[in-house]
């Protein structure tokens, strides 16, 4: 059978045809994909950086689906992934080659923290689901349409590619394509084709098969936490489980790890050893761990070693409090002796633990407060989500002002220097951060951002037709603009929402309508939107109620709206559909304390009819109310103590100075 390569896909031209009201994101349809308006087309100079990205991996990935989905078909739903999955790696592939970054931050490097901060909250509950799931009736199938689905599918092809090399990766792909093109295949065919690629090469262990170490990734929820300990040179390994909903019951599972190590005595190894799943049943031989235990050559007692190069493996990794202080003091000394990705993970994982009183929120903000002298993106998107993240928990408390001091401490001067560059509109890299700091200066209230925001929303006000703002501005523009003003503000962009063509100044608006402080002009606006005359269109409602219910302010009375109206709006979407289970979870993301729980969880027990279908998604909602409060009661009042420090010490140093 000939070799199947992009010169040769079978057909002579590929359409992409955009329409106006679609439910999906984009369809892959052989040789003729269809996508959502937003999904495809930019405006020159009215696009956000953001958006332009969004829509170039969204054709990355429909292409993709061309080979992975339409020239290759799973035989069952039980193997989506192998097109979601495939799709979603190939499309950070794709782009990379098509953005070349002058600097570290590359589309793939971005896609795995972006999988990371989405996998780990939904995969780290007890009610997750296999990514290789069971399917027996239809209409289990939607809820599959997630992340485990997509992004955990893709970081575990990521880490495919890292044990056995890009170049056999490939030739195994290559030959899995050839000979089930125009045909099915599941999981198997697969594995046994990367299986034999990788022992021709020597990268594969002799008697280990790629098939025994991905079914212990895709046949069982979750994924490990993967605790070591040293003696010496002598490393000693655990893993389970890592479970945030039911704390101390890990399980038993166990996971095929490949380890690559980073030492601060320079490592050039390329080649992992494998801690197996069955640590008592695992044969000894080369390069696999036996008993659990290891021996790191030329690693002294005061040396600093890390586990896993370039975010190599799905998992979390907690060390002695020895090694945790040696990495902290290195981070403080030279930060740039530990490699990109893995101070990336770090700060992802100490964030985690912290979190989950694996570690002391003291420790993990030790960790981050080097971040002052980093000077590369991606460190600085993790540490970000890690005060979001903070900030989501403290919104709605007495807590949250002493904390938007704290942050704008850590980020305002990152933010003055980002603020000044010009990035051209092809480094993609400092387009993303300055994006990020712009959203950075609006949630922690940085007054140079917001004094910009406001002059530019006022004079894109007066002249809205021809007043162009910096299209990475334009959403906190009209978030600020409508935050700060008044309702003729706020029926002006509402009133301009019906009126353009433009698809992001539509979606920038919708996120800056959800800004205003008055309810009861909320409450009507969501009561027009879910209306049979609304200028939202049906497919857009979704993220106008996200927008809405991710507000602090605008929670009670977004979930007071959607709990009231839920045969309004599950009939609105018809029959059998996910809509309002999706709108529902997204409240549920918000929900810190017993009482609220309690409500919703008794709306659900009463009104089965409007989530029956949605089982997957309804539990992760139950499992993540369940983290939030139980964050309240482990955490609050260290963080609120901590801050209350901070700012008892910065009031005295302060007072000090005008001495």
């Amino acid at each position: 059978m000939r070799n199947i390569t992009a010169s040769n896909i079978p057909f002579p031209k590929m359409d992409m045809i955009a329409l106006p009201d679609f439910a999906a994101g984009a369809m892959e349809n052989y040789g003729m994909v269809t996508f959502r308006e937003s999904c495809l087309f930019v405006t020159k100079g009215r696009t956000s950086s953001f958006d332009e990205f969004y829509v170039v991996t969204t054709v990355a990935h429909e292409l993709s689906h061309q080979w992975f989905g339409n020239l290759v078909t799973m035989k069952w739903w039980n193997d989506m992934w192998l097109n979601e999955g495939f799709a979603t790696y190939m499309e950070s592939i794709a782009v990379d080659s098509y953005v070349q970054a002058k600097d570290e931050w590359t589309v793939l490097r971005d896609d795995l923290i972006t999988a990371a901060r989405t996998v780990y909250p939904d995969d780290s509950l007890s009610t997750s689901h296999p990514i290789q799931a069971t399917i027996t009736d239809p209409t289990e199938i939607d809820d599959l349409f997630d992340n485990i689905t997509y992004k955990k599918g893709s970081y575990l092809i990521h880490m495919l590619t890292m044990f056995l090399t890009k170049a056999v990766f490939q030739k195994g792909v290559n030959a899995y394509l050839t000979k089930f093109s125009y045909s099915n295949a599941e999981s198997k065919d697969l594995w046994d084709a990367l299986t034999e690629a990788g022992h021709q090469a020597k990268v594969l262990p002799d008697g280990l098969t790629v098939n025994a170490i991905m079914d212990s990734w895709t046949a069982k929820a979750g994924f490990p936490i993967l605790e070591i300990k040293r003696e010496g040179s002598a490393l000693h390994f655990t893993q389970k489980r890592y479970l945030t909903d039911t704390r101390g019951n890990n399980g038993s599972d166990a996971w095929w790890i490949p380890l690559l190590f980073v030492c601060s005595t320079p490592n050039n190894s390329t080649k992992p050893v494998w801690l197996p799943a069955d640590l008592k049943g695992a044969a000894a031989g080369k390069d696999i761990i036996v008993g659990g235990q290891y021996q790191l050559a030329g690693v002294k007692d005061t040396d600093w070693f890390l586990v896993g190069k370039e975010m190599s493996v799905l998992m979390r990794v907690n060390y002695d409090d020895k090694n945790w202080d040696l990495i902290i003091a290195q981070l403080k000394a030279d930060h740039t002796k530990i490699p990109i990705m893995n101070r990336v993970q770090l700060i992802i994982d100490v964030d985690e633990f912290a979190k989950n009183n694996i570690i002391t929120y003291d420790r993990a903000l030790q960790l981050i407060s080097y971040i002052s002298k980093e000077e590369e993106i991606l460190p600085w998107r993790v540490t970000l989500y890690f005060l979001y993240s903070l900030m989501e928990n403290l919104e709605r408390t007495k807590a949250i002002e002493d904390f938007n001091a704290f942050a704008r401490k850590i980020t305002a001067e990152r933010y003055k220097k980002v603020a000044a560059t010009k990035p051209s509109p092809e480094h993609y890299g400092q387009r993303h951060q300055a994006l990020r700091f712009i959203e950075a200066g609006f949630f922690f209230k940085i007054p140079d951002l917001e004094e910009k925001a406001k002059a530019e929303f006022a004079a894109w006000k007066k002249s809205p037709d021809t007043y162009v703002i910096n299209p990475d501005l334009e959403q906190v523009a009209f978030a600020i603009g409508v935050r700060d003003g008044t309702k003729e503000d706020f029926d002006f962009l509402y009133e301009r929402y019906g009126k353009i063509e433009s698809i992001t100044e539509k979606d920038n608006i919708l996120g800056g309508l959800s800004n205003t402080k008055d309810m009861a002009l909320l409450n009507k606006y969501l009561e027009e939107a879910y209306s049979n005359n609304s200028k939202i269109r049906k497919q857009d409602l979704s993220s106008a109620f996200a927008w809405t219910a991710g507000r602090p302010t605008a929670f009670q009375t977004s979930k007071d709206f959607l709990l009231k109206n839920a045969e309004k709006i599950y009939t609105l979407f018809g029959p059998d559909n996910s809509d309002f289970a999706e709108q529902l979870s997204y409240l549920c993301s918000q929900v810190h304390t017993e009482e609220e729980m309690k409500e919703i969880m008794d709306f659900i027990a009463k009104n089965q009819k409007y989530v029956k279908d949605s089982k997957i998604t309804i539990t992760k909602c139950e499992s993540t109310m369940k983290v939030n409060v139980q964050w309240q009661k482990d955490n609050y009042q260290e963080v609120a103590d901590f801050l209350a420090k901070k700012k008892k010490k910065k009031k005295t140093e302060s007072s000090n100075n005008k001495f």
